[in-house]
């Protein structure tokens, strides 16, 4: 999937898109769940993916 087409999926920029891969932000909670939808992967499945600081 291309940024482009992972924005448009989401109804968002593919600058947003960007922020959120350099990690200079985060989706807001409707985008993150979309996120899930869209990838078929539960919350808790990525969660075991996230490392806390």
């Amino acid at each position: 999937m291309t940024r482009e087409e992972l924005a448009q999926s989401l109804n968002c920029s593919q600058s947003t898109i960007c922020a959120w891969e350099s990690n200079t932000s985060l989706p807001q909670l409707p985008a993150f769940l979309k996120l899930l939808n869209v990838f078929h992967i539960s919350c808790e499945e990525f969660m075991k993916g996230v490392e806390i600081e």
